[in-house]
C-alpha cells in the first residue's frame, strides 16, 4: 500500500530508488563472490604447502577420541596410512593411531 502511494506521488523517484537498490544488491553480490574466490585460493595454497613438506600437520578436537578436523598428506604418510584408510578403519579419531597399551599416558 505504501509503495503504491510513493509511486503515485513521484514515479521517477520511486524508479530511481528501485534501480539504486538493485545496483547495491549486485555490488554486494560481486564483493561476496570475490571474497569467496580469494578465500578458496588461499586455502588451495595452504593445502599445497602443507601437502608438500616432509612433516605431518594435524588439527583435532580434544576429547575421548580426538576427532581429526584436518590432517595433511604428510601426516598420513608418516603413519603409513591414507586418508581413505583412516576414514574406513579409525572413524577419524587421532586416539586410534596410538597403541592401546600407551593410551593410559594420554
Amino acid at each position: 500500500m505504501e509503495l503504491e502511494k510513493i509511486s503515485q506521488i513521484n514515479p521517477t523517484l520511486f524508479m530511481v530508488s528501485v534501480i539504486a537498490s538493485a545496483c547495491c544488491c549486485v555490488v554486494i553480490l560481486i564483493i561476496l563472490i570475490l571474497y569467496k574466490l580469494r578465500l578458496d585460493k588461499s586455502n588451495n595454497e595452504l593445502n599445497k604447502i602443507t601437502n608438500n613438506i616432509r612433516a605431518g600437520l594435524v588439527q583435532f578436537i580434544a576429547g575421548d577420541v580426538c576427532n581429526i578436523r584436518y590432517a595433511s598428506k604428510g601426516f598420513y604418510d608418516l603413519l603409513g596410512y591414507s586418508k581413505k584408510e583412516d576414514k574406513l578403519e579409525n572413524t577419524g579419531g587421532l586416539i586410534n593411531f596410538i597403541f592401546k597399551r600407551q593410551r593410559c599416558f594420554y
